[in-house]
């Protein structure tokens, strides 16, 4: 009886102990990746087994990707099986041979053979990408046909001369959906190897694709011919018309005079300035541009009418939406607004002006006429002993940081606006690291062709100037 019992004991402690070990093992995260801006779309694509780590618990995020390990990935994500017969050793044939019988892989296009041990390109991945996309999904595999039949592929990317016109429509179907972009030097970089991160961000993105339906009109109008952003005027500016510089405004806070209960904030400019600063803009025909306008005036693409401004505001505040909002809409003006994206609010709430409010994601989504969004940080517009936490956080850290209000924001074009104005050469590695078009200082001046986009000046917009300040300002 001892015996049995004892037995019994045995087989339970066993059956407790496997569970404990799949229970832990389904808590488990690769030890490099936790607070990393990818952790979510690596742990994603782990958990469907797709992706893996290495021995060590790493998953080693910076490190490049052989072809062989995109095409397990791809293969995985496209739900095929592998085909257990098809093997010479080598761990990733099998999944390759399923994306060359599928079309995604043409082993004709390298003399030399695949070659799955070598790292893939970004190229290479936007063929790939795009060939599996159009392959699940009738509506992506029109769309590819189409950008095919173009007698001219027009590119975003300054370097498409250097990409093979076969190779452009992938290109052109991976950007719009935004699975691939350039960067913010306006080059696309065929040759360019992504990491082990941005690879599992892209295959993120590739799945959220192939549940969306792309508009064709858009999509052909955006890669066919001159793109239409550069048409500002119907007609050619005459040189007198064009603009050699231009003004970008900055506000933070607006209140009426009666809220106001704290007069030297210089952060806080009355409604009844802000309405009579617009209302002057307007009488002398100003016109407010969108920010990848201004990107393409300061890289000589483009040129602006002189009386071009861009109006922005810095911390996202709910303000900005209160009273901004309806004075730039009867103007038919428009403005940027810069979130710190840890502020933002799940569910609209009351005006308060006894206290600093921020714009809510409801009322992000109900102003996207009016209002271009930024990055201001998700968690970093703070100082310490005078020095913002976007300079002294570490690389990760802010990496981390930018890319969850990247995330957040959803804005294809990115743009950013520095905390308190601080920031180094580090920082702007960083931003054009993660693609940033351009970013805003605290730097007095005006606008010219040629200024780095990433420090870009603006002229601050204070309680205390006056209304022929302002006009000076500007340059009415």
């Amino acid at each position: 009886m001892r015996k049995v019992v004892a037995i019994a004991v045995i087989i339970l402690l066993t059956m407790l102990t496997q569970t404990l070990v799949q229970v832990s093992a389904e808590e488990l995260s690769f030890s490099d990746m936790d607070g990393h801006w990818a952790q979510e779309e690596v742990e994603y694509l782990a958990e469907e087994e797709v992706i893996d780590g290495f021995d060590d618990g790493t998953f080693r995020p910076q490190e490049t990707m052989t072809r062989g390990e995109f095409s397990k990935i791809l293969s995985g994500l496209m739900g095929i099986d592998v085909d257990a017969d098809v093997s010479s050793g080598d761990w990733s044939e099998s999944h390759i041979h399923g994306l060359v019988e599928r079309g995604i892989i043409d082993l004709t296009d390298d003399p030399d053979g695949f070659q799955a041990n070598v790292d893939i390109t970004r190229l290479e991945m936007s063929e790939m990408i795009a060939k599996a996309l159009a392959h699940q999904s009738s509506n992506w595999s029109e769309a590819l046909s189409s950008l095919e039949a173009l007698d001219f592929m027009n590119l975003p990317f300054d370097d498409q001369e250097e990409i093979d016109e076969a190779s452009q429509p992938y290109i052109a179907l991976t950007n719009s959906s935004g699975i691939i972009n350039g960067y913010s030097n306006g080059l696309f970089e065929p040759d360019g190897l992504a990491t082990r991160a941005h690879v599992s961000v892209m295959l993120s993105r590739f799945l959220e694709a192939t549940e969306q339906t792309p508009d064709l009109e858009l999509l052909l109008n955006q890669y066919e011919g001159e793109k239409i952003i550069q048409d500002v005027s119907q007609d050619p500016l005459e040189d007198e018309e064009v603009a050699k510089e231009i003004p970008v405004l900055l506000y933070h806070h607006l209140l009426t005079d009666d809220e106001n209960e704290n007069k030297d904030n210089r952060m806080i400019v009355s409604v009844e300035q802000f309405k009579e600063q617009m209302a002057l803009l307007h009488e002398h025909g100003y016109q407010t541009i969108k920010l990848e306008e201004l990107y393409l005036f300061i890289r000589e693409d483009i040129d602006l009418p002189e009386n071009s401004v861009v109006i922005t505001f810095d911390d996202g505040l709910k303000s900005n939406f209160e009273y901004a909002q309806p004075i730039l809409e009867e103007y038919d003006f428009t403005a940027a607004s810069y979130l710190i994206t840890n502020r933002g609010k799940e569910k609209e709430e009351a005006f308060d002006p006894t206290y600093n409010q921020y714009f809510s994601w409801e009322e992000i989504e109900a102003s996207q006429h009016v209002f271009e969004f930024g990055s201001h940080t998700h968690g970093y517009h703070n100082l310490n002993e005078g020095q913002s936490d976007f300079v002294t956080k570490s690389r990760e850290e802010i990496l981390e940081d930018l890319q969850i209000s990247i995330d957040l924001i959803e804005e294809d074009f990115l743009t950013f606006s520095y905390p308190f104005g601080q920031y180094d050469e580090r920082s702007l590695e960083l931003l054009e690291e993660l693609d940033f078009k351009l970013s805003f200082s605290t730097i007095e001046g005006k606008v010219i062709p040629g200024v780095n986009p990433l420090e870009i000046p603006r002229l601050f917009v204070y309680p205390e100037t006056t209304i022929d300040q302002f006009q000076e300002l500007v340059g009415i």
